[in-house]
């Protein structure tokens, strides 16, 4: 070899042996000991069927207002059809009628009082019954007969109260405190409001045991084990127990319905993030909600098994069905920050700024029906009439129970 080709070698080397220095110094061996995965984050499907979590978590847990809220308005702002029923109100009132009229049942968070409010007389809430039960509180109700009306205060223990309607002693209605034949170590998650019987779940282990119970003679029969412990359960029909993995925009969630009379379980849909959805009262249909920086809200035909794709972005929780089946409310937000979703608004980090919409099931056609930009309202347990006439809700934003007074007409309002 030659000097020439000697020389040319050598800088060869030199220089790749720059660029290797240069490499270590920018990159300096960035190994994988140094890339920490989220350890939240999981695109594992949860487990198949028969698996559960407790559902002691629920979307709506005692309400906390948002720091410092001002949604008050300059006089002559006030919507009119816009009500405010109470503050300070435990999760689960109940949406039903009192003589011929629309009637809101609801417990005080605190005070354990139980209150019916008939929304279009005129008159103040009137008080019913009181009971003392410890930690946050979830009223279940059901109706046992034509005048007796039935609550179930779950706490850390489980109180039930009967109340006669319209019989009153002393400036309340009569009631009495009835046996529940529940353990104090078994959560009350939903009931049925034509029957007093309950879903109720109890962790023992590493297992969720899940369980009917019929609240007047405490006779138990069990429904499914489960190896997951948090569940939303809703009882919105006769036959059918809706079972859903607690929503995350994180995880893929499922939808299951379980038949109260012969125990199986049928899967709905999923498995998707921050899945979420509700029954029609037919039981033929389910809008369901997914997704996790952006909802994603669809209504799915179970007979069929035809998939209609929504426009609007809103989350299964903030809808409720009309009584015929075919026609929808949500409250879609017309602002959302961002994050991850739904977690951040199950917990209380992000709250949304709410417009009412209806929505024709068949066509997938929505129009607005109220909307004030002077008015933030974050729209939680939503619940229609049977007339599809008022829409009471818990606002978020406020900590306040309220209600709307709809038009019957159809046309979009004057924004």
């Amino acid at each position: 070899m030659n000097k020439q080709k000697l020389l040319i070698l050598l800088v060869l080397v030199a220089i790749l042996g720059a660029l290797a220095l240069v490499g270590f110094v920018f990159w300096g061996g960035a190994g994988e000991s140094e890339i920490t995965p989220n350890p939240e984050a999981s695109n594992e499907p949860v487990e198949a069927f028969p698996v559960s979590e407790p559902v002691g978590i629920t979307p709506n847990n005692p309400l906390t207002p948002t720091a410092d809220p001002d949604n008050s308005l300059p006089t002559g702002l006030a919507d009119p059809t816009l009500h405010q029923i109470a503050d300070a109100v435990a999760p689960g009132f109940w949406l039903s009628e009192y003589k011929g009229e629309p009637a809101v049942y609801y417990a005080g968070s605190a005070s354990g009082l139980i209150y019916r409010d008939i929304l279009t007389d005129g008159t103040d809430p009137e008080q019913l019954a009181q009971a003392t039960v410890a930690g946050n509180v979830r009223a279940h109700w059901w109706r046992d007969g034509e005048n007796n009306l039935g609550v179930l205060l779950a706490g850390r223990e489980n109180v039930a109260l009967l109340i006669k309607e319209g019989e009153t002693s002393g400036g309340q209605a009569e009631f009495q405190t009835v046996a529940v034949g529940l353990t104090g170590d078994e959560k009350t998650l939903a009931i049925n409001a034509g029957t007093p019987r309950a879903v109720t779940q109890k962790i023992i282990g590493d297992q969720s045991e899940f369980n009917l119970v019929n609240l007047g003679s405490g006779q138990k029969e069990k429904l499914f084990t489960s190896t997951l412990t948090e569940w939303l359960v809703d009882w919105p029909t006769t036959k059918n127990i809706m079972l859903v993995t607690k929503p995350s925009g994180r995880k893929p969630g499922l939808i299951y319905s379980l038949s109260p009379d012969n125990g199986t379980i049928t899967k709905l849909a999923g498995p998707l993030p921050g899945l979420n959805g509700k029954l029609s009262p037919d039981g033929k249909s389910l809008i369901y909600s997914s997704g996790a920086s952006s909802p994603a809200l669809a209504i799915l035909n179970l007979e069929t098994n035809e998939t209609k794709n929504l426009t609007l972005a809103t989350w299964a929780d903030k809808c409720a069905w009309a009584s015929d089946s075919l026609v929808i409310y949500c409250a879609v937000p017309s602002q959302r920050p961002p994050g991850n979703y739904p977690d951040d608004w199950y917990m209380g980090r992000a709250r949304t700024a709410d417009n009412l919409w209806r929505i024709d099931s068949a066509t997938g056609e929505g129009t607005l029906v109220w909307t004030n930009p002077n008015i933030q309202i974050d729209v939680s347990e939503p619940k229609l009439n049977q007339a599809a006439t008022i829409f009471v809700f818990l606002d978020l934003n406020q900590g306040e129970l309220k209600w709307l007074e709809l038009s019957p007409s159809t046309e979009t309002p004057d924004a």
